[in-house]
């Protein structure tokens, strides 16, 4: 796994086919995850458990990746950490770097961007999936935790 600061490039498709599933792990689990031979497996067994927090802002992250440039957004949103093609992964510094990042970000202002860009997005379904995103990786942040990101 390389371990950069940059998100991970996920394409610009207007409507995304994917939905992208966020996991948040305590840092121990992390690093088992990290050093993982069977990362991506491990991952989906964990993601069916329900054993750690999980949530995912359907295909909002599509149009939200379009406005957001390359900021510490973007890799909240795709990772920074690319396991395989179908995960990626921030690790705990970076979770609290982008929490900060999403609690700064005015969700209705990107939501408005991403509706100029394509009139078919409902406003409120980008600044839902901010508020989300926000709530989320200020959990994350809070227990310390990184979050694995999974396509789905």
């Amino acid at each position: 796994a390389s371990y950069c600061n940059q998100p991970i490039a996920i394409g610009k498709a207007e409507t995304p086919m994917f939905v992208l599933n966020y996991l948040a792990v305590p840092a121990t689990e992390f690093d088992r995850l990290a050093a993982d031979d069977d990362q991506v497996d491990a991952v989906h067994e964990l993601l069916e458990s329900a054993e750690y927090p999980t949530t995912d802002i359907d295909k909002a992250w599509g149009p939200l990746s379009m406005v957001v440039g390359e900021s510490p957004i973007m890799g909240a949103i795709a990772g920074t950490q690319e396991w395989d093609e179908e995960v990626t992964a921030n690790p705990p510094a970076l979770v609290a770097e982008q929490a900060a990042a999403l609690a700064a970000a005015d969700g209705a202002q990107l939501a408005a961007a991403a509706n100029e860009l394509d009139s078919d997005t409902p406003p409120e379904y980008v600044a839902d999936a901010v508020a989300e995103l926000t709530r989320f990786y200020q959990a994350a942040a809070n227990r310390g935790d990184a979050i694995i990101i999974v396509v789905n």
